[in-house]
């Protein structure tokens, strides 16, 4: 005799693991000090994803849940079932309607049933049905079977309604990640399905692996994927923007090996931007590379080659990617930065390396050639808007109107500069907040309203000033440049100007007031008078002041 348990019982067990498991993947932290924590709350999900779904799964379908015989069970969990019929009404009759489909116990269909509810399903108006309860179904399955699973994908590029049930229960990433690139370009969609609606849907499912940045570098590495959301500006800007930097800069940071990735990534934007996609890219993905920019110019900067046809090899650990030749890379550039977003997105990657090189170096910023590279980068960009025709301004935040909103943020700001004299997590830290707020806070600015010129200048004096708040913020460093002799009253004034330099929003002011601290260092502290000298000898420096 066959015993059974309440099947409301199974069923409520596999949807509080489901809720687990979405639970686990929204628990996320930019903190490095939280990376060993959230390795052990992956390796909890991935373990009910992968042992207990599949268990729940094997319990549903076990002869104990699908025969319907007399049983009292002594178990104070169990549940007579004896001759209870499940339902009297034929399948194709829990079908027919909507109201009756309400009442439909999904977890009995056979699989070519559900296959056939999604299908029918998806012409319904979004609200006809509890589409929480099916997407629990679905995801349920498609935990345990991997035919089910290519069933359902097989559905994805027909059916919108298989990319919107993603957000409403937890599937696999593996899953997410095959609808992406089954629904992307040039994939799909049929030209019978409504492609404003299949847009929203494949957003969807993109929005489901935001947490999961190494999935979304494994599809940016598949040309078609990358390719259409380069192209196809249907899909939510956000979420593309979002997605990119997810990619592009987060997988790299949780895993470091990954760079060589990235660049390939970049590689092959080179290669559509030069071609195809050389009148432009989607805004999100503009917005998402220029953000990205943060985690890439410390080893793209030595690799650029200046002369038109020489190649840019970037090396990572033994690992060459050639980008192409400097024109080549120059086109990406320029393309990527016809979006205004983009160019305000920029400002804070060229701020936080400047920052992040100048501090390196401490005291020996006036006699290595890091500051080289961070003109070089300034010259490529330069390079890249006069060739497009566009005006880049990394200033672009200090624009009436947004001063408030992102003031320093975008504007090669100093606050960051206090943040870095810890070394390397507090680096770390500021690169990750200079990319957030490229992203959260990009300003859509008209080209015609940036002030113009502005971005050698601006490079520039961010480099000088950052030298000056390492001296300030660290005894070390002066020991180092034998300038134990400034005196508390003299750090203090500097200290006083670095932060009235840092809160002054107005571009030309803040100009004037950078001039009018170097005057004061060149009478009052000739000792640091003399080491900025050094740094403004360095090769590249006296271009970015034209």
């Amino acid at each position: 005799m066959d015993t059974a348990y309440d099947p409301q019982r199974v069923r409520e067990l596999s949807h509080r693991t489901i809720d687990a498991i979405e639970g686990l993947r929204s628990i996320h932290s930019d903190d490095p000090a939280a990376a060993e924590a959230l390795r052990t709350i992956r390796l909890t999900r991935r373990n009910l994803e992968d042992l207990w779904m599949p268990a729940i799964v094997e319990i549903v379908r076990s002869d104990a849940m699908v025969s319907w015989t007399d049983a009292q069970l002594d178990d104070p969990v169990g549940w007579w079932t004896g001759g209870r019929p499940l339902s009297a009404t034929p399948v194709p009759a829990l079908l027919r309607t909507p109201d009756a489909c309400q009442w439909t116990a999904l977890s009995t269909l056979t699989d070519d049933d559900l296959i056939g509810y999604v299908t029918w399903a998806d012409r319904l108006p979004p609200d006809a049905l509890d589409l929480d309860v099916l997407a629990r179904e679905l995801a349920l399955r498609v935990a345990g079977d991997p035919g089910f699973a290519d069933r359902l994908l097989a559905l994805a590029s027909t059916t919108p309604l298989v990319g919107h049930l993603t957000a409403r229960a937890d599937f696999p990433a593996i899953f997410l990640a095959d609808v992406v690139t089954a629904m992307m370009w040039p994939h799909g969609p049929r030209s019978t399905v409504d492609l404003d609606g299949y847009a929203a849907s494949l957003s969807t499912a993109m929005s489901r692996l935001l947490d999961d940045p190494a999935t979304c570098l494994d599809l940016l590495l598949d040309p078609a994927v990358l390719y259409g959301i380069a192209s196809w500006e249907r899909l939510d800007t956000d979420i593309v923007t979002e997605f990119t930097i997810a990619g592009l800069y987060d997988a790299v940071e949780m895993d470091s090996d990954r760079l060589v990735d990235g660049y390939r990534v970049i590689a092959t934007l080179t290669t559509i931007t030069n071609g195809p996609l050389d009148h432009g890219v989607t805004p999100g993905l503009a917005v998402g590379v220029a953000g990205s920019m943060v985690g890439y110019l410390p080893t793209l900067a030595p690799a650029l080659s200046f002369e038109a046809t020489s190649r840019s090899v970037v090396t990572v650990d033994g690992d060459e990617i050639d980008l192409g030749t400097y024109d080549e890379v120059v086109g990406l550039f320029g393309v990527v930065l016809r979006e205004p977003a983009a160019q305000a997105a920029i400002g804070p990657a060229v701020s936080a390396f400047a920052i992040q090189t100048v501090t390196d170096l401490g005291a020996g910023v006036g006699t290595f050639t890091g500051v080289e590279h961070v003109a070089d980068v300034a010259d490529l960009l330069v390079d890249a808007t006069r060739a497009e025709g566009a005006t880049l301004m990394a200033e672009a935040a200090a624009e009436e109107g947004r001063r408030s909103q992102l003031g320093g943020a975008l504007g090669f700001g100093l606050s960051a500069v206090a943040a870095v004299f810890g070394g390397g997590p507090a680096v770390r830290s500021v690169v990750a907040t200079a990319v957030r707020a490229g992203t959260e806070l990009v300003a859509r600015v008209e080209p015609e309203t940036m002030p113009d010129g502005r971005f050698g200048p601006t490079t520039h004096n961010l480099i000088t000033m950052t030298a000056v708040s390492v001296v300030v913020g660290n005894a070390h460093v002066r020991r180092e440049l034998g300038m134990e002799s400034i005196g508390p009253h003299q750090l203090d004034e500097m200290a006083r100007r670095l932060d009235e330099i840092d809160d002054e929003t107005d571009l030309d002011a803040r100009v004037t007031k950078v001039r009018s601290f170097e005057r004061w260092i060149t009478a009052e502290v000739p000792l640091l008078d003399a080491h900025l000298n050094s740094i403004r000898k360095m090769p590249g420096m006296d271009a970015l002041k034209e």
